[in-house]
């Protein structure tokens, strides 16, 4: 999860990932591909390019045990990998091409295996073996209307849960492994989701799902799908940048809020335990939000791009 900004199209993707020499760097879309900059040092890595190139719709990354970390991106085709630490596309398999992707999303199982989990276009969750491209089993079916966002929880007992949302609203999760449903679709008045997110806490997983067009932030227990208070107002149009758990132990949601609304223009935050307001506007260009192991970070994208971080 992430954005760069965008003057004209108001954002763009980007992600933040951890590669296995444990350098992390900040993969970010463009007019022609992919562009990754060193987040350390802000040493521009070079933009990948590819003939096939079409919007990104979403990012997803996982490492995978023969030491790659491999890139997806979602898109109208479907989804296209990439070798995170070369920049190097792998050709898209017939899997990969099967609908529109909205988002993505990456999971692993206990066997080991990373999975890319993607929101179809045609009312289905996609499964795909992140080192292959392959198609993993049959995809998900019971949504009613176009699938738009997709992210994860792991339950206690190491089995991960995939949680879809769809234009009308509704929030279904699903077995990782098995693929089965995980119980009814979650109670809330969310009216279309627009963009999904899961941040672990000490207390509970929480899981956040916006309404970009009813201005409305939702919230419930990842785990047990049990709303968490109402909806955060938030003004039309907003976007969702990232979650985290700032020093001092809150848990924030980091939003791109647009011109409508009475809040100003600009990058705000929103606690997730109360749903109130952070006092204080961060600068138009963050981006992305990661942690390095004792701080968390926020990684702010300028023109050129230039990249600078600054802790939280």
């Amino acid at each position: 999860m992430g954005r760069v900004p965008e003057p004209d199209t108001r954002f763009g993707h980007a992600c933040v990932v951890r590669l296995a020499d444990g350098r992390v760097v900040v993969c970010a879309d463009s007019q022609y591909g992919v562009y990754r900059v060193d987040a350390h040092d802000g040493e521009w890595l070079g933009t990948s390019e590819d003939p096939r190139w079409v919007p990104v719709d979403g990012f997803a990354w996982t490492p995978l045990p023969d030491g790659r970390t491999v890139l997806a991106s979602a898109n109208e085709e479907g989804i296209t990998r990439m070798d995170a630490s070369t920049g190097i596309w792998y050709e898209p398999g017939e899997d990969e091409t099967c609908t529109t992707i909205w988002d993505v999303t990456a999971v692993r199982l206990p066997d080991g295996r990373a999975l890319f989990v993607g929101a179809g276009h045609d009312r289905k969750v996609y499964r795909w073996d992140a080192a292959t491209g392959q198609a993993v089993n049959q995809p998900l079916s019971g949504h009613p209307i176009s699938v738009k966002a997709v992210t994860s929880t792991t339950r206690a007992d190491g089995i991960p849960v995939i949680i879809s949302g769809c234009e009308a609203g509704q929030i279904r999760r699903w077995n990782a492994v098995t693929g089965e449903p995980v119980g009814g679709p979650l109670d809330g008045s969310i009216q279309n989701v627009s963009q999904l997110a899961v941040l672990r806490t000490v207390d509970r997983d929480i899981l956040v799902g916006l309404d970009m067009a009813g201005g409305e932030m939702h919230r419930w227990d990842a785990q047990t799908g049990t709303p968490i208070g109402t909806a955060i107002t938030i003004p039309p149009w907003s976007v969702l940048i990232d979650v985290y758990t700032d020093p001092r132990g809150v848990p924030t949601a980091l939003v791109d809020v647009g011109d409508a609304g009475d809040a100003p223009a600009g990058v705000h935050r929103w606690r997730l335990d109360t749903g109130t307001p952070i006092d204080g506007r961060l600068p138009d260009t963050v981006s992305a939000v990661y942690h390095d192991g004792t701080r968390t970070i926020m990684v702010l994208l300028g023109p050129g791009p230039t990249l600078t971080t600054t802790p939280v």
